[in-house]
């Protein structure tokens, strides 16, 4: 299968600046250098899906934590526990799980089974309250992510409902 390669935002404003300058042309405009917007400074911006799918549970963190969108950051600043990673269950999470190999028992689920985990989705939620810890400086080794986890969703699961009653008939 053919994988495209993600364009860099500096490109994409070049071809919008090309195509502006291609259309006024047609139009008999003239185009002054002002017109087209600046590149923006520095290098261009570190993004998630740019990044090599990371094959352990420490590269999966550390990458996270590098290149997150700003707004998932500051949400998961200001959650009051790692709860926040359910928030994130439908839409980062099924990323993770899909894009890093966790569903087709790549490198990082392999890694992350090791220290007990079987479930892609137990696994993503695990990497993302992980990353809630480490942003609140709750520093942990693996195994303690793995214990904490499971011990916060003993708490915060509801207990099932109970069974309904019989009624006589099959």
């Amino acid at each position: 299968m053919h994988q495209v390669e993600p364009v860099s935002m500096n490109l994409r404003i070049r071809r919008v600046g090309a195509l502006c300058g291609l259309l006024a042309a047609l139009a008999g405009c003239q185009v002054r250098a002002g017109d087209v917007p600046p590149l923006p400074a520095g290098p261009p911006p570190r993004s998630l899906p740019d990044a090599p799918i990371p094959k352990t549970f420490d590269e999966a963190i550390l990458t996270l934590r590098q290149r997150m969108p700003a707004e998932v950051v500051m949400a998961f600043r200001r959650a009051p526990d790692a709860g926040i990673a359910s928030d994130y269950h439908e839409s980062l999470g099924r990323w993770l799980r899909n894009y890093w190999g966790l569903w087709a028992h790549g490198p990082l689920y392999q890694d992350i089974q090791r220290h007990g985990v079987d479930e892609p989705e137990e696994m993503s939620e695990l990497l993302l309250s992980s990353v809630w810890r480490q942003l609140h400086e709750e520093a942990m080794t693996v195994d303690e992510h793995v214990a904490a986890h499971r011990r916060y969703w003993r708490e915060h699961t509801p207990p099932p409902p109970p069974p309904l009653p019989r009624t006589g008939r099959r």
